[in-house]
C-alpha cells in the first residue's frame, strides 16, 4: 500500500508546478528554474503549514480562497486598466475598444460591458491621490500594547494572502517579516504576559527577523542593480562611515570556521577589490582553503554589511582618545 500523501506538499506542488521542457527560455536554464521553483515550493509549504497549524483551517480551502482572491484582484486590475485606457489617459482620442480587447485577450463585446461609471470614478479617484492623509500627530504618544494588537491584526489580514500566492517576492517577504516583528512586540509589551512567553527568545527572534529582512533586501537590491553600481555604493558608504568616525576602514578580514562535524576547519579571507583588481573597485573578494562559490551581488551586500557591523562594534570600543585622533 502506498503511504498517504501529504496534502500541503500536494498543494504546494499544484501552486508551484515543476517547469517542463519548452516552458523556460533559454532552455539551458531549465535546471536553474526547477531549483528556484523547488525553493519557492518549500517556502510556500512552510508558510501554509504554519498558518493552518495556528488556525486549524483546512489547507485546501485556504489555498482555494487565496486563488479566488488573486482572481478577483486580477479582474479588478483589468477593469481599472480598461477604464483608464478608455476614459482617463488625458489624451484624445482614447484607446479604442478593439485595441483594449486585443490586449486583454477578451472579446470586443465583453470588454464593452466590463466597466461601468463606478469603475471610471474609482480610477479617477485613485489618480487624484486617493484618500486624504490622516492628520499629523505632533505630541508624544507612548507605544501601547492595544495599539500594536490592532496593527498586527490588520497587517495579518492584508499580508497573509500575499504569502500564499504562486510567488513570494523579496519585498512581500519583508512585509510579512515586519508583521512578525509587530506580533513579537505585542507579546513583549503585553502588561499581562503569558507564562509561556520567553522574553529572551522573543528578543532573539526580533534580531533574527531583522537579519532575514536584510537578506531579502539584499536579494531585491542585487536583482535590480548592476554589480559595478553595488560596489560603488557600498565602497562609498564605507568611506563615508570611516570619514565620520563611525567605523574604521576594513582592509581585510579572516574567518576561521569549524564545520558541523566538529573536526574540519577552514579559513576564509575577505577583502574589497581595488583599482588594480579585475573586479569592480570595492567588490568583496573571498578565498578559502576549500573552493567557494563566486561572490554574486547578494553575497557582496551580505558580506559588506557584516564587515561594516563588525567594524562599527570594534570602532565604538576603541579608547576615546584614539577615536578622537582619528575622528
Amino acid at each position: 500500500m502506498l503511504p498517504p500523501r501529504d496534502r500541503i506538499d500536494d498543494l504546494a506542488l499544484l501552486v508551484h508546478p515543476v517547469p517542463l521542457p519548452g516552458e523556460v527560455d533559454p532552455p539551458e536554464l531549465l535546471d536553474d528554474a526547477r531549483d528556484d521553483i523547488a525553493d519557492r515550493r518549500r517556502e510556500y509549504a512552510d508558510n501554509l503549514r504554519a498558518m493552518t497549524d495556528d488556525t486549524g483551517e483546512d489547507s485546501l480551502l485556504v489555498v482555494l480562497r487565496a486563488a479566488a482572491r488573486h482572481r478577483d484582484v486580477n479582474d479588478r486590475r483589468i477593469r481599472d486598466l480598461l477604464a483608464y485606457g478608455r476614459h482617463c489617459t488625458g489624451t484624445r482620442p482614447d484607446y479604442t475598444w478593439d485595441a483594449l480587447a486585443a490586449a486583454a485577450g477578451m472579446p470586443y463585446s465583453t470588454v464593452r460591458k466590463a466597466i461601468d461609471p463606478d469603475d471610471v470614478d474609482r480610477v479617477r479617484d485613485l489618480l487624484g491621490g486617493g484618500r486624504a492623509a490622516p492628520p499629523t500627530i505632533d505630541r508624544h504618544v507612548p507605544l501601547r500594547h492595544e495599539h500594536l494588537v490592532d496593527l498586527a491584526t490588520r497587517m495579518n489580514s492584508v499580508l497573509r494572502p500575499a504569502t500564499l500566492g504562486p510567488d513570494t517576492p523579496p519585498l512581500t517577504s519583508i512585509a510579512w517579516l515586519t508583521h512578525q516583528i509587530i506580533s513579537s512586540l505585542v507579546d513583549l509589551l503585553d502588561p499581562n504576559p503569558s507564562a509561556d512567553i520567553d522574553r529572551a527568545e522573543q528578543l532573539h527572534g526580533l534580531a533574527a527577523y531583522a537579519d532575514t529582512i536584510r537578506h531579502h533586501a539584499h536579494q531585491q537590491w542585487a536583482g535590480e542593480t548592476e554589480d559595478v553600481d553595488l560596489a560603488a555604493f557600498t565602497d562609498g558608504r564605507a568611506a563615508a562611515e570611516t570619514h565620520l568616525g563611525i567605523a574604521a576602514h576594513v582592509e581585510a578580514a579572516t574567518l576561521t570556521l569549524v564545520l558541523p562535524d566538529g573536526r574540519t576547519r577552514m579559513t576564509v579571507e575577505m577583502s574589497p577589490a581595488r583599482h588594480r583588481d579585475p573586479e569592480p573597485e570595492g567588490w568583496i573578494r573571498w578565498q578559502g582553503d576549500t573552493p567557494l562559490a563566486p561572490v554574486d551581488g547578494a553575497r557582496h551586500l551580505a558580506i559588506s554589511s557584516a564587515l561594516t557591523i563588525l567594524s562599527e562594534v570594534v570602532t565604538a570600543a576603541l579608547p576615546t582618545e584614539l577615536r578622537k585622533q582619528n575622528g
